[in-house]
């Protein structure tokens, strides 16, 4: 009867050291995951909605162990939600889309969700929402004209 014991303990104890391997692991190699919201609720939950003009894009990294983040100046061509947004701003983002960020290009238009931190600076990333604008896409003005409607019955 010991000898039962014994290994039950034993397989016992191998299945919990392997669940909490398991877990470990998820943690260090964990995506991004976004709850899917409709556009009023992006508009809803972002401080600022607006289209801009992105001017340059640097990477910054504030330490050695977090992966470098990216910083895009953005003039503000037209400001759809928000007061007190100023002509020219400095967005952060995630380098890579598995840390949420986006990809963010010089000389490229973008509609733009974004949250002011308790710092004052702006951020955004791929759960915020937000598209780059291409001329003469019919679908992304679509998809504007909803941003814009439903920023103004908030």
């Amino acid at each position: 009867m010991s000898k039962l014991i014994r290994l039950s303990f034993t397989l016992l104890l191998f299945s919990f050291t392997l669940s909490l391997a398991s877990i470990i692991n998820l943690q260090s190699v964990s995506a991004c995951s976004c709850i899917q919201q409709t556009t009023s609720e992006q508009v809803q939950f972002s401080d600022f909605v607006f289209i801009g003009q992105i001017s340059s894009v640097e990477t910054n990294s504030s330490n050695d162990f977090s992966p470098e983040d990216l910083v895009a100046n953005v003039s503000v061509t037209e400001n759809i939600k928000g007061t007190d947004l100023p002509s020219t701003i400095e967005i952060n983002t995630a380098s890579n889309s598995a840390a949420c960020g986006i990809n963010l290009e010089a000389n490229t238009e973008r509609l733009f969700f974004i949250s002011q931190t308790e710092d004052g600076s702006y951020s955004t990333g791929l759960c915020n929402g937000g598209v780059e604008i291409t001329p003469a896409d019919l679908e992304q003005a679509n998809y504007i004209e909803q941003v814009r409607v439903a920023s103004s019955s908030l």
